[in-house]
Formats: structure tokens, C-alpha cells, sequence
């Protein structure tokens, strides 16, 4: 987030600025990191790929809409419990800690310029496993093994380099 963005929330949006939501995110205005800077998008896609395990936006908004793929039927339910899921996705995303960590493994493959990655993709999706691991209870140094591998052989590979 810009400095200027930042700026322009904490005028514009006192509510916002009260929430515990806010109090979540206000660490990244200090972020300088250049390697992966997600958009609105890649923590939504990050956020959803990790907590529902499905990869096509399309999918979250027929979730968020309430639909159920077995009966193709519509459910409120549905759409509150998916909001719910992905709040929580979102706010593990935005978890300072992981961030930090999985940039520390980002740069532990070498990865020091984001000119050495193809893709957002690759980062977004290394992103997603490093969450799925620790929501899983894995060891940090076989999440740290794993999410290195994978995504070295991801660049190497140009797989998930395009589609999700």
C-alpha cells in the first residue's frame, strides 16, 4: 500500500479505521519490499485458493453468491459461510508474521528481483501452499522445504505461471 493510499483511507473511511480490519493491515504501509506486492486481486485469489482449495475466480463468486455445486441451487448459507471463510483467508494473508516468513523463503531460492519471476501467479500460489501448510500444522521447516521446492520448480517449469 502507498503512503498516499494509506493517507487517504485514514481521512476518508473513519469506520474502516476503527475496525479490528484495519488494525490487521495498517503494518503494510511500511512494507518497502519490492519482490512480491500484491494487489487487491492476489489476496483475494491467495485468500481463496488456500481456504476453499479451488483456484478460478469464478468459482469464489458463485460461492459468495450462495451456490451449491452439487444441486447448482442457491443458498444463503452458502454465500455466509463463503464470506465468512474468506474474511478469514484474507486476514491470515494479511497476518504480518507469514508475510514476512514466506518473503524470507521467496528470497532463500535466490529470488532477489522481481524481474526473475514470470508470473504474480508464481508468488500467489507459493503464497496460498505456504498458508495451506501452516493452517495444517506443519513443521516451519518442512513448510520452508516444500514452498522452496515448489517454487523453484514452478519458475523452472513455467507451470502456474498463467492459469490457476
Amino acid at each position: 500500500m502507498k503512503p498516499e493510499d494509506f493517507e487517504a483511507i485514514r481521512q476518508n473511511d473513519t469506520e474502516f479505521v476503527t475496525s479490528e480490519e484495519f488494525s490487521k493491515i495498517k503494518w503494510i504501509v511500511n512494507e518497502h519490499e519490492d519482490i512480491y506486492v500484491p494487489d487487491y486481486t492476489d489476496v483475494l485469489r491467495v485468500a481463496f485458493t488456500f481456504k476453499f482449495l479451488r483456484g478460478r475466480i469464478s468459482d469464489m463468486v458463485s460461492l459468495l453468491s450462495g451456490r451449491d455445486f452439487d444441486t447448482c441451487e442457491y443458498q444463503k448459507a452458502i454465500a455466509e459461510n463463503s464470506f465468512a471463510k474468506l474474511k478469514e483467508g484474507i486476514l491470515e494473508f494479511v497476518c504480518k508474521t507469514d508475510f514476512q516468513c514466506y518473503l524470507m523463503i521467496v528470497k532463500s531460492t535466490s529470488i532477489i528481483s522481481p524481474a526473475t519471476i514470470r508470473s504474480q501467479n508464481v508468488l500467489n500460489f507459493g503464497y496460498a501452499l505456504y498458508l495451506l501448510l501452516r493452517s495444517k500444522g506443519e513443521d516451519a521447516a518442512i513448510i520452508e522445504k516444500v514452498v522452496r521446492w515448489w517454487m523453484v520448480l514452478t519458475i523452472l517449469t513455467g507451470r502456474y505461471s498463467e492459469s490457476p
